[in-house]
């Protein structure tokens, strides 16, 4: 009953500040979400409207808040819980919340590799994403995703059919059902052993503008990220900036025309040191020393 206490004032603190918030992280490194509840201390970095949201915000919209996240079969992880991944506390700005479904446990002490790419990707992308994903699984590794249709569903189904798990972070709240085709996805990654986590609220739909902010949660759970098809200023170029940003590797599905634009997103990487996955081989021969017990 304690821990679920403390659960509902970081879900509470979550709802004060906009999504990948600086000041959230400035807050954290003064106080704890309890103590700034009771005290609701003015700090100089915090604007009139964080103010005017921490005295309108109620206690009680986050017990709903929590309540709704277990009526949808999930749950809360804090910052302060276990479970909570460590490698997302070392990105920009991580969230002080996560909703999760299923077992993100099947990520622990095992690579992990996200995959990103355009979601009217060509046959050959969708392919070569599908089998890799696939080879990966059968190596031990674990994929993620965003549940997206395109390259993000065939990450995902390749590695449940090399009998992996896999992970989908949504761009909405963990009971909205977007992208209405991802709907048996998303339930499908969830009974393979799988995990889909947000750090959105339910309920709340896609905000706008929100995908640069979620893909900082995509690089950041993994060792690695792989690139599939990538146009020029493609959203998984925000992706692939997130992972350098964050001292990820790259690697990149050979282009398929180094003529056609819709191809050429990954060229700027490969120029500058990104590694070309012709399988898993590729990705697992990086890692094997560092997850000898898994790969």
């Amino acid at each position: 009953m304690e821990q679920k206490s403390k659960a509902v004032y970081w879900v509470w603190l979550s709802l004060c500040f906009p999504v990948a918030c600086e000041r959230v992280v400035a807050l954290l490194e003064e106080t704890d979400p309890e103590t700034f509840y009771r005290e609701k201390t003015a700090y100089p970095f915090l604007k009139p409207d964080d103010l005017k949201a921490v005295e309108t915000v109620s206690l009680e919209r986050a017990e709903m808040v929590i309540r709704k996240c277990e009526k949808a079969g999930g749950r809360v992880l804090t910052m302060e819980d276990a479970e909570y991944p460590e490698s997302l506390m070392h990105i920009y700005c991580p969230p002080p919340v996560l909703y999760v479904r299923g077992d993100l446990g099947c990520l622990r002490n095992r690579l992990c590799v996200s995959v990103v790419g355009t979601r009217k990707a060509y046959d050959y992308y969708l392919s070569a994403a599908g089998n890799i994903c696939y080879q990966l699984a059968r190596s031990g590794a674990a994929v993620i995703s965003g549940c997206a249709v395109g390259t993000d569903s065939y990450a995902h189904l390749g590695c449940m059919r090399g009998g992996g798990p896999t992970v989908g972070v949504l761009a909405c709240g963990i009971d909205v059902d977007y992208p209405k085709e991802s709907h048996g996805l998303k339930e499908a990654v969830v009974a393979t052993g799988g995990a889909l986590i947000t750090e959105l609220e339910p309920g709340r739909k896609v905000p706008a503008g929100y995908f640069h902010a979620r893909n900082r949660l995509i690089a950041g759970l993994a060792d690695c990220v792989l690139l599939g098809q990538v146009p020029l200023r493609s959203g998984a170029m925000i992706t692939a900036n997130a992972a350098i940003d964050q001292g990820k590797d790259l690697f990149c599905i050979p282009p398929s025309s180094i003529y056609d634009a819709r191809c050429m997103g990954a060229a700027s990487y490969i120029r500058d040191g990104a590694k070309l996955a012709f399988s898993a081989y590729d990705i697992v021969m990086e890692y094997l020393n560092r997850y000898k017990d898994t790969l």
